[in-house]
């Protein structure tokens, strides 16, 4: 994903083209300029105040946004009222930008704006604002990750600059269409163009019609020095770099400064030297009060500083700055940036071990970076036809009908390349789909299994290693004390195993069943046996109501196992002194055996979740007893394949109650 940050500073070209050079000393400057103006005698508004209000705006959308939209109102008013086309033009390109920079949920805004822009001023004759106005076009159509649409409307730019006169902008827009395929990845394609935009602007010193001469050389530097770096020309790219920096540091141009810092440092960061690169993020943080334009800068300004922090293993800070990048990019909804910080919020729950907060993040990137590489796919493709068809325009006309019949077969044959591709390329999605559903499977079933051991076995356990201490300490004759104790617990652990057993059996949803009948009373002597110890040594009170010739339709095995499970959450989920009920009752056909108690805070949503198969849930009510609430689970999943059921209810009088329900003997 490093490549891909890298690329996406590049838009720094695309989106904030008429903002590049909004200094704050030159917004001061302005602001100046329009009291002066409003303060002379018998002043009548003009296109002189409107084209100031214009530029105040735009100089103004990266710190003063009130400002802004004030000088955007008054512009707006003033032009129409004068019939002032360049000024409406320009007015629209501001509400285009200040629109593009609000999200998706204002695109289609912005393109309007631009629109009717690009229209007016072209009628005007004014290409410097054509030329802001396909730029406004171009960076929603990047917002959106259409980078044919993009390119398209920088082509359009270029054959609108044609004429002679209108010739000093083509650097701007072979500079544009090389930060596009920037973009793509494409870099051999973008070094041409940068190139071809550099020899372009050379070739009419001091005469650029939109920046400063050297402010738009400088720009097209700092983008030279990434593809150079890019295509492996460290050399060039170094120099390129310091001679962008240097001349943006003078300029007091914080914008392109932040963008050349961060290129060098996602440089540093591939050659490992991360403390360098920090070096260059922290800076980019000294400027984003000047970045207020600019949410996407800013977010990956703190994204950066995140991929710092997680190469030197400061999780903590690494989380921080790559939750404030996220949830920059949430608000502004920009697309591919979210991609990002998903990808890498992902890796940072992934790091703390917290697996199902990273899957879910790795799925939205996964799921946003699919989209993007399917259009980059198509955008390339396309992007390469139309410069081939650049290229045969400039042949004689019995060659370009030869290029272009050639053309077409190779356009075919990409696109059942392409269909082959897409074909493969889904079945063998949908069979890693499949393979990641079992793997996680697996992983959610080995998860509840260390679960298993490391609760419920703990008792036992506990218990051997008492009597190897003890019997250590105190010699042999000691144990004969402790022995019941050992006796019952090493019995209740035969009891939590045989759970488990029946637990993984209920994960493969399979389960041997022999029913016979059973006499209920007598079942439930032999299970409060195993338990007696437990309910004595907590001085518990247990009333047992339950007909002797009772008699239901169960595996006796299994009943005897729930019998166990129901009876040992009622003795060990109660305060000491409590009090237990057991009854036993005929209804409606059936026969149901309640296990009640008023000292439990037991609710149903906790019944509900701790017989779900799917997961081992330790409830808040049993927060001070080892163990996974098993029991429950396996308790209603056996009730289930015998026909019967397992329910949960809290009556008025706060009487807590388990139920097992089963059929009657025949």
């Amino acid at each position: 994903m490093r490549t891909r940050t890298g690329s996406f500073l590049l838009l720094l070209t695309l989106l904030s083209t008429s903002a590049l050079f909004a200094q704050r000393t030159i917004l001061d400057s302005l602001v100046h300029e329009y009291k002066l103006l409003k303060d002379r005698k018998n002043y009548q508004a003009d296109t002189t105040e409107v084209n100031l209000l214009i530029q105040i705006a735009k100089y103004g959308i990266a710190s003063d946004s009130t400002l802004t939209k004030r000088s955007i109102a008054r512009a707006d008013s003033l032009s129409h009222l004068l019939n002032y086309k360049a000024g409406r033009a320009a007015v629209l390109i501001e509400k285009g930008r200040v629109a593009s920079m609000n999200g998706s949920q204002s695109y289609e805004e912005a393109l309007k704006h631009s629109k009717e822009a690009e229209e007016l001023a072209y009628e005007a004759g004014r290409m410097d604002l054509v030329f802001y106005a396909i730029n406004n076009q171009a960076a929603v159509a990047f917002r959106d990750q259409d980078y044919e649409m993009a390119y398209n409307y920088f082509q359009s730019g270029i054959d609108k600059s044609q004429a002679p006169e209108n010739s000093t902008y083509l650097s701007h827009y072979q500079m544009n269409i090389g930060v596009i395929f920037t973009l793509l990845e494409n870099h051999e394609y973008a070094n041409i163009y940068l190139d071809k935009a550099i020899k372009t602007h050379r070739s009419q010193p001091g005469n650029d019609g939109i920046f400063p001469y050297a402010y738009t050389e400088h720009c097209i530097i700092a983008n030279l020095a990434y593809t150079n770096w890019k295509l492996g020309k460290l050399e060039d790219a170094k120099l390129y770099s310091k001679e962008a920096l240097f001349y943006f540091l003078n300029e007091k141009d914080e914008l392109w400064v932040s963008f050349v810092h961060s290129t060098l440092a996602e440089s540093l960061m591939e050659q490992d030297s991360i403390d360098k690169a920090q070096k260059y993020y922290r800076k980019n943080l000294k400027l984003i009060d000047y970045m207020n334009g600019r949410p996407d800068r800013i977010g990956l300004t703190y994204l950066g500083l995140g991929k710092i922090f997680i190469a030197k293993s400061q999780i903590d800070s690494a989380f921080y700055t790559t939750r404030k990048a996220h949830s920059i990019f949430k608000e502004k909804n920009l697309k591919m940036e979210l991609t990002l910080s998903s990808a890498q919020m992902a890796k940072l729950f992934s790091l703390q071990q917290q697996m199902d907060s990273a899957f879910f993040y790795q799925e939205l990137s996964e799921q946003r970076n699919e989209q993007a590489q399917q259009r980059l796919i198509k955008a390339n493709l396309t992007l390469k036809e139309s410069e081939r068809k650049t290229e045969i325009q400039a042949e004689s006309e019995s060659e370009k009908k030869y290029q272009q019949q050639l053309m077409n077969g190779l356009a075919i044959i990409a696109i059942i390349v392409v269909l082959v591709v897409l074909f493969f390329t889904r079945s063998r999605m949908k069979r890693e789909e499949e393979t990641k559903h079992q793997l996680e499977e697996l992983n959610s079933l080995k998860d509840q299994v260390f679960k298993f051991i490391s609760q419920d076995l703990t008792v036992p356990m506990n218990t051997l290693s008492e009597v190897a201490e003890l019997s250590e300490s105190k010699g042999l004759e000691a144990l004969q004390d402790i022995v019941p104790s050992v006796k019952v617990n090493l019995d209740h652990s035969g009891y939590v195993l045989t759970n488990f057993h029946y637990w993984t059996q209920a994960q493969k949803k399979r389960c041997s069943v022999n029913p016979a009948p059973i006499n209920v009373l007598d079942a439930y002597k032999k299970a409060e046996e195993k338990l007696l110890f437990f309910g004595e040594q907590k001085e518990l009170d247990i009333e047992v109501e339950i007909d002797p010739k009772s008699t239901l339709q169960f595996d006796p095995l299994q009943f005897d196992q729930v019998l166990q499970n129901l009876l040992c959450n009622a003795v060990r989920f109660i305060p000491e002194k409590g009090k237990v009920f057991i009854k036993g009752h005929e209804k409606e056909g059936a026969f149901e055996l309640h296990f009640s108690n008023k000292n439990s805070t037991f609710s149903q949503d906790e019944f509900n979740k701790a017989v779900d198969l799917t997961t081992l849930y330790r409830t808040p009510s049993n927060e001070g007893t080892l163990g996974t609430g098993i029991g429950l689970s396996v308790s209603y999943w056996l009730a289930q394949y015998n026909q019967g059921e397992l329910f949960f209810h809290r009556q008025e009088d706060e009487l807590v109650t388990v139920v097992i329900k089963a059929p009657l003997t025949a």
